[in-house]
Parts: structure tokens; sequence; C-alpha cells
């Protein structure tokens, strides 16, 4: 298993709860046959002006190297591992640009 940030992420300013999602993921992932989890997208990038990201409880996850038919069953599987204090969101299905989008963001915290 290992880890990779794709050219330009930057990940200074994210949430210590968030190291524990990517952790998680880099497992799912390794279970998927992909041994390298690439974070896409921490505190950069172009997203909603509210993002998630610019607070640094974000990140997006690279899922285009998990073949199609798996794709669904990891991000079911993230979801329950991570439980109800993340949010795990499958982005652009199909599309040049699918990740998988998690944020941090306590029950408590609504």
């Amino acid at each position: 298993m290992s880890l990779e940030l794709k050219a330009g992420v930057r990940v200074l300013g994210l949430r210590p709860e968030l190291l524990l999602a990517i952790q998680v993921a880099e497992g799912l992932w390794a279970e998927h046959g992909t041994p390298t989890l690439v974070i896409t997208a921490g505190i950069d990038g172009a997203h909603k002006r509210q993002s998630f990201h610019y607070s640094g409880v974000a990140v997006d996850l690279r899922i285009n190297t998990v073949a199609p038919a798996q794709r669904d069953a990891l991000v079911t599987k993230l979801r329950a591992a991570l439980g109800p204090d993340y949010t795990v969101i499958h982005e652009a299905i199909g599309q040049p640009g699918e990740h998988v989008h998690v944020h941090f963001l306590p029950a408590e915290a609504y």
C-alpha cells in the first residue's frame, strides 16, 4: 500500500480526522486491487465557494484506478468504515474527473 498526492495538492491545514479517513481508504483501495491511493484535492483546487475543502475537512480520492464494477462496493465500504461523522460521495461517475469526496463533519455540529 502506498499514498500519493496529485501534483499541486496541498494538505497543510487538513484536520487530523482526515488522516484517519485517508488511512482507512488506503486499505480499502488495496483490497480492491489498487495498491496506491492518490489524493487529488486537499485544501486546493476549484470547488464551490463554501466547500469543505477550504476549511481543511475534505479530500478527494482518485477512483479510476479501481475496476468500474467494484467502485460502488468500495464507496459503500468506505462509508460504513468511517461512520456517521464522515460524508462519502462518489462524484462525476463515468466522467474523466470521477472521484470520491470525503469530508468530516461530526453529527454534533449539525
